[in-house]
């Protein structure tokens, strides 16, 4: 048998490549932008590299521009998939609730469409939270997990924080445009019209989610790297340390400068953190990885 034949099957045995990758007319994983129907609505993504996959999943109200910074760091040892989550940036939304565990099974049915059966996970924020919920409720599809401000339950939130996501949420229920929320978002969704929804359901979703319990996490086994963001406006840093002491196969890499916005504060950095965890979680190994 032809060598590289039988270096594509192995790597297709091992997960390192989609199902896909032998139709030459699938062009569901080539450089660029992409749209699939996963479920009940139209998914927007983006992918850029090669190598194994990587799922990088942005927090409430965002979109997948907001890895611009750490995407072309990571694009050159690993197949970058950015999405745009359920009723925000440029994937539609339907009436059903936009919850955690819901936004778990749309990226579940992404790795499906696009064949892949096991990622590493970046989660930002929402992200995380989402990714939280692979953790407990798919681990067999995740390689290894990266968590950025990521809370782990509503408590996590100090007194004065949940307060104000409560009067950020009625303000722009109001109509009103905290901190540029409406503008940013409006200006992707494919429907502008879907705005209010979107503030009703995520809006619900930040005030009663997530829920995990310390019991619940200590039954990941996947490796997770907890980002410690020392300045994060959310979640005080102590936060960011239960969450790994919960996790049993966890690592913290610590950014005592950094605020919610750690991967385009210190992209660098978080990409090396990263690639060191992917390094370790994949036995057939990464390529090597160093920062500039």
């Amino acid at each position: 048998m032809n060598k590289s034949i039988v270096i594509t099957l192995v790597l297709l045995l091992q997960g390192w490549l989609p199902a896909a990758a032998g139709k030459s007319q699938d062009n569901r994983l080539s450089p660029g932008e992409h749209i699939a129907q996963i479920g009940d609505i139209r998914v927007w993504y983006r992918v850029e590299g090669k190598g194994e996959p990587v799922l990088l999943l942005h927090g409430g109200f965002g979109s997948a521009d907001h890895w611009k910074k750490i995407a072309p760091i990571l694009e050159s040892h690993f197949l970058l998939i950015e999405p745009d989550s359920r009723g925000q940036g440029r994937t539609t939304g339907t009436n059903a609730p936009i919850t955690y565990g819901r936004m778990a099974s749309d990226a579940v049915g992404l790795l499906d469409y696009l064949g892949i059966r096991s990622a590493h996970v970046i989660g930002h924020s929402d992200g995380g939270c989402t990714t939280l919920h692979l953790l407990v409720d798919f681990s067999d599809r995740l390689k290894s997990a990266t968590l950025i401000g990521t809370p782990f339950n509503t408590d996590n939130y100090p007194p004065k924080v949940f307060e104000e996501l409560q009067t950020a949420m009625r303000e722009l229920r109001e109509g009103g445009d905290f901190a540029g929320l409406k503008a940013r978002t409006t200006a992707l969704l494919p429907d502008p019209a879907y705005w209010p929804v979107l503030v009703d359901k995520l809006g619900a979703t930040w005030l009663t989610e997530p829920k995990f319990s310390v019991g619940e996490l200590g039954t990941i086994k996947t490796p997770v790297l907890v980002v410690r963001a020392g300045a994060d406006q959310y979640l005080p840093a102590f936060v960011f340390d239960q969450l790994a002491a919960a996790i049993p196969n966890s690592r913290i890499i610590d950014f005592p400068k950094a605020t919610h916005n750690v991967a385009n504060e210190f992209p660098a950095e978080l990409a090396a953190g990263f690639t060191a965890l992917a390094q370790s979680a994949s036995p057939q190994g990464v390529p090597s990885f160093s920062v500039q």
